[in-house]
């Protein structure tokens, strides 16, 4: 007579809940919660930064982020456009000043004058 097939033992209810020698693996029951060693409400506040410090990085959603990020894209780029219409203003006072070399006379002013109206501080 033949003996009956036994079933490995990790298949037996019951049994095979011991890792084997050697092994980090161990079988998975239902009502195992494998997340058991995450950190509680309270563990995280006991953890955190005294109440005169906060984590203000971690507290910002990707949206907020964004909206910061565009706010700040604005303001750079009002500042850049500033500076440029600056520096176009100030290059045609040089200009016009380069072009009636100083002279006072009447006609000079007035060349001067429809020329600098001219002149804007707009950088296109």
């Amino acid at each position: 007579m033949t003996e009956p097939e036994k079933t490995p033992p990790s298949h037996e209810p019951g049994k095979g809940s011991e890792p084997e020698k050697g092994s980090d693996i161990s079988e998975w029951r239902p009502g195992d919660n494998p997340r058991d060693d995450r950190p509680t409400a309270d563990d995280r506040r006991s953890d955190s930064a005294p109440s005169g410090g906060s984590d203000r990085g971690s507290s910002l959603s990707p949206a907020r982020t964004r909206v910061i990020a565009l706010i700040v894209a604005v303001f750079a780029a009002f500042g850049i456009l500033w500076i440029g219409g600056e520096q176009h203003y100030q290059s045609c006072l040089a200009k016009v000043e380069a072009q009636t070399g100083g002279a006072n006379d009447g006609l000079s002013r007035l060349v001067r004058k429809t020329a600098l109206t001219k002149c804007s501080r707009s950088p296109f």
